[in-house]
């Protein structure tokens, strides 16, 4: 019977660790040849004498995407069935975005991505 129950935990544990890593979200900040990644979810740039630098949050998911609701930093981009959103973000300030990602299957789950540049 213990064989059993812990057949099972296994079984649940891998089935909720599959659901958590459904989705992430990576971004891209500023001119290609300067941006760098930290983990996918975090970006930097450095940018000379810029106020603004489009940074573009997109959606990764092994599950097919219904919608997804924009919040934080990408906010702007509202509701919407593309997983990725471009917006102006400013200067010398971290800008983190959030968004409730809406499978097609009826699940949902939260991700978030981080972005900074500093301006010279």
């Amino acid at each position: 019977m213990n064989k059993l129950i812990k057949a099972g935990l296994v079984v649940a544990s891998t089935f909720i660790g599959a659901q958590a890593m459904a989705a992430s979200m990576d971004c891209e900040i500023g001119e290609a040849q300067y941006n760098r990644e930290y983990g996918g979810y975090t970006c930097y740039t450095v940018e000379f004498g810029s106020q603004t630098a489009s940074t573009t949050y997109k959606i990764v998911s092994d599950k097919a995407v219904s919608n997804v609701v924009w919040d934080g930093a990408a906010a702007s981009c509202g509701v919407s069935s593309s997983t990725s959103c471009t917006v102006q973000t400013s200067a010398n300030t971290v800008h983190a975005a959030t968004a409730i990602i809406l499978f097609q299957d009826g699940s949902w789950e939260k991700a978030w991505a981080t972005s900074l540049f500093n301006n010279i």
